[in-house]
């Protein structure tokens, strides 16, 4: 049974494009894919059972990840993905 992981939301700091660009970046080196725009897109993990969606409103991105497997706990896939979508 999937676990939906709590939605996490970050307070963008600077261009959304850029920070797209760098979250997808950093995203890669864990095998993970982030598709979509600067409105919304989704998340999926390469080789395990997790995956998501982002939405922007504003100057915030939420992103909800559901993952299938005990891979990694909500907690630490939260902290990650908060810690790519951040920005500078």
């Amino acid at each position: 049974m999937a676990n939906k992981c709590k939605p996490v939301i970050v307070k963008i700091k600077g261009d959304m494009e850029k920070v797209l660009a760098a979250a997808t970046k950093e995203a890669a080196k864990n095998d993970i894919a982030i598709s979509g725009d600067v409105n919304s897109g989704k998340i999926k993990h390469k080789k395990v059972d997790i995956w998501g969606t982002y939405t922007v409103k504003d100057d915030k991105i939420k992103i909800e990840i559901t993952e299938d497997t005990f891979f990694a706990s909500c907690e630490e896939i939260e902290k990650g993905a908060e810690a790519w979508f951040k920005g500078k």
